[in-house]
């Protein structure tokens, strides 16, 4: 796993190795304290596969070469999707645990990368699954946010809990964002002026963008979300950020055959801008495509290439052959395939994604 450094003006100053362990590592992502970075990941050095984390000083140079084990998960299950935030004082990282289902833990690290927490701080039941997890934070308190399914209902939702400094949930129930019978997924959130901004890939439709406004206090603005773009084609793995006086949404549209980059600004008052093409590439991003990954249930791929697509297990056994862009997780004689890593392979193109159950 490396890093880079890059100047004001776009500049590449310099790149550094952060992980150069046996095996994959996966999924990096970062968050600044104000004096340094974390970086997090999902690490397959371990089976199964793990959380590792390294702070990286401004240099660029990592404080703990290698990664460091995150040591209040639970070593005998797996550990994924890892998201890390600071408030400033500390950080906070959360991820997928799995158990009967998968759940949603988190962990607290203080500005030494040193844990805060003796075990894993869970938000959700045992029983069910969540596929997707975010973290905002206001520079005291912290906003987790996941996507998953709603206990002893065929519904999934979009819920949060907030979370002190020092480790206390404060919303003993989760809060509901949005809930819809239709999969919600891969959760963004940025912090402006007293208002948390919560995006997801809403598949209601064909794949659309929706955002909730909620306040410090827990207080939902916008139950059940409101649009961001749900033009036709698919838009889905929002990001946000917050400016002066503004967020900024950006995501993934596929149309045209080709996957491009949009974006709209959306005020504190839930006011969403004129959606502007950030980005268009004329031979057109990637050959093949998962929508979602990890993913659950249904399994759609977006590909440039016609023909069938031919879904492979972790061993190289054909599993499936589709003859159109979504796969039900069952394999060619009609049974449910377990969950685990998988490969999609259309003419030239392939990728891998995890199945979840």
């Amino acid at each position: 796993m490396l890093g880079a450094r890059v100047a004001p003006d776009g500049t590449l100053i310099d790149t550094s190795t952060i992980s150069s362990a046996l095996d994959d590592q996966v999924g990096a992502r970062l968050a600044f304290d104000g004096e340094k970075y974390l970086a997090t990941w999902s690490d397959r050095r371990t089976k199964p596969e793990q959380v590792y984390y390294t702070r990286v000083a401004q240099d660029g140079i990592p404080l703990d070469p290698d990664g460091r084990r995150l040591l209040t998960q639970d070593s005998a299950a797996i550990q994924l999707s890892p998201v890390p935030a600071s408030n400033g004082s500390g950080f906070l990282v959360a991820w997928l645990a799995s158990s009967a289902g998968y759940v949603v833990s988190a962990a607290r690290l203080g500005n030494d990368g040193e844990p805060l927490d003796t075990t894993a701080i869970q938000f959700t039941q045992d029983s069910v699954f969540q596929w997707s997890v975010a973290l905002g934070t206001d520079g005291d308190n912290y906003l987790v946010v996941w996507s998953g399914e709603v206990p002893g209902n065929e519904s999934t939702a979009f819920c949060c809990s907030r979370l002190s400094p020092d480790g206390i949930i404060l919303d003993s129930v989760p809060i509901t964002i949005a809930r819809s019978l239709a999969d919600v997924a891969e959760p963004a959130v940025a912090y402006l002026d007293g208002i948390f901004l919560v995006t997801w890939t809403d598949w209601r439709a064909d794949g659309d963008i929706y955002a909730c406004r909620i306040r410090q206090d827990g207080t939902v603005l916008d139950s059940g979300g409101f649009a961001v773009c749900v033009t036709s084609g698919i838009q889905h793995q929002p990001a946000v950020a917050a400016g002066n006086d503004r967020f900024v949404v950006c995501w993934s549209e596929f149309r045209d055959s080709t996957f491009d980059i949009y974006a709209a600004s959306v005020d504190s008052s839930g006011q969403v801008g004129v959606k502007s093409e950030v980005e268009r590439r004329s031979t057109g991003g990637e050959l093949l495509h998962v929508l979602s990954n990890p993913a659950r249930g249904a399994v759609r791929f977006a590909a440039r290439q016609s023909g069938p697509i031919r879904v492979f297990d972790c061993r190289g056994g054909l599993v499936r052959v589709l003859d159109g862009r979504v796969w039900d997780g069952r394999d060619n004689s009609g049974r449910l395939v377990p969950a685990g890593s998988y490969v999609a392979v259309v003419e030239r193109a392939s990728c891998s994604f995890l199945l979840l159950r």
